[in-house]
């Protein structure tokens, strides 16, 4: 428990560091313009805890503070306009709670918030993987998901901590074969993001994989109807939070209309494929970046990690090149395919015994490559150094 923790701690103090000089170059930013929605105000160079609101954080703010709209606004051809429905609820309802309790401001509640599950989330993946990689591939795995491009926003106002805590509990629960469990934390998770269609593909793949082999037995032939409906009951909570939309608002489509008020969300489905069929470079690169993804998850050696962990880094890129649409979110979002962030299990299998320096030299430079990449990511999105509309963002 206390090596993750140990290296939670070390990056998490780098990734501050890189938010506190970036911090001291970021614009005022006192209204809401195109492309950055302002809950807040906050002065020039706001410091390290000033910026911890950023971007989505403002929106995560509206909610802690106001909850969600009944009616949803709407512009002079009614347009459903930007509004907090297209903000999953169980991240910002937290930090109210911690608000209330403690007194604090919501960036100082949002900021512990994301520590502390940032921090249960390393050491939780730890020791799923440990008994299966080694300690060294389990170390290595968390510090290459901490030194990775966004790791950043495990510390800011963002879902990442808790998503991704609740994605490895619910791989470790389908692990052991805890279906009820994972149902359970499907639900917490299809109110945090919208990732229930990937992970039910895990669990529909484990099903079918226990059923096959149970086939080779003449006792064990039967259907099991037990884990379907539990598959079935993982799907289907992927339609929760635009069902509660529609019930709050009285407005069938209020979530996906709320979704469409972004520019960037407003070619529908498969955005990324659109817009490869036309060749932008932000789409041919945005698809190259999660087919290679899925492809270190594919090679023989990815099996190492179990069947669960590797359907998984399979299954989501895959998904976010059919349900999300190009924008530079893709990086933050590849965050919870988790073990392609470090690639290279075999080696550091193969040189546990001798050349030793093989395997550390292989994540020296994994995360080498990744702190460099976090800094830029951190100067130039997530920080606002000009015009939002202009700059790229998280």
């Amino acid at each position: 428990m206390l090596l993750p923790l140990a290296i939670w701690l070390v990056f998490t103090a780098i990734g501050a560091a890189f938010l506190a000089v970036a911090a001291s170059h970021q614009i005022a930013l006192e209204r809401t313009a195109p492309g950055y929605h302002v809950t807040a105000p906050s002065p020039a160079s706001p410091g390290y805890l000033g910026v911890i609101g950023n971007w989505d954080g403002q929106w995560y703010r509206s909610i802690a503070d106001h909850g969600y709209p009944r009616i949803l606004p709407v512009d002079e051809h009614g347009v459903v306009k930007a509004n907090e429905w297209a903000f999953y609820p169980v991240y910002p309802m937290v930090v109210r709670g911690v608000m209330a309790v403690t007194g604090a401001s919501f960036n100082v509640s949002a900021w512990a918030v994301s520590l502390v599950f940032g921090a249960v989330a390393m050491v939780v993946l730890f020791r799923l993987v440990k008994p299966r990689v080694g300690t060294f591939n389990a170390a290595a795995l968390v510090a290459s998901l901490m030194a990775y491009v966004t790791a950043p926003v495990l510390q800011v106002a963002y879902t990442e901590g808790v998503a991704l805590l609740l994605v490895v509990l619910f791989i470790r629960a389908v692990q052991r074969r805890q279906l009820t469990v994972a149902v359970l934390l499907t639900v917490a998770l299809s109110l945090t993001r919208p990732v229930a269609l990937p992970l039910g593909l895990v669990l529909a793949w484990v099903v079918l994989s226990d059923w096959r082999a149970s086939r080779r037995q003449e006792a064990a032939r039967r259907i099991p109807i037990g884990p379907l409906l539990a598959t079935c009951a993982v799907l289907i909570t992927a339609g929760l939070w635009p069902m509660i939309a529609w019930v709050v608002t009285g407005r069938r489509g209020a979530f996906f209309e709320t979704q469409a008020a972004w520019p960037v969300n407003r070619n529908g489905l498969g955005g990324w494929l659109g817009d490869m069929a036309h060749l932008t470079s932000a789409g041919v690169l945005g698809i190259a970046v999660v087919l290679l993804v899925a492809l270190v998850s594919v090679r023989p050696k990815g099996a190492l990690w179990g069947q669960e962990l590797r359907v998984w880094s399979v299954a989501y890129p895959l998904y976010l090149l059919a349900a999300s649409r190009p924008s530079p979110s893709i990086f933050r979002y590849l965050m919870l395919a988790i073990t392609p962030l470090w690639p290279f299990p075999e080696v550091g299998l193969k040189y546990a015994a001798e050349k030793r320096w093989v395997r550390w030299l292989t994540l020296g430079v994994v995360v080498a490559a990744g702190l460099v990449l976090q800094f830029v990511w951190v100067s130039r999105a997530f920080t606002v150094a000009r015009d939002p509309g202009e700059q790229l963002f998280p």
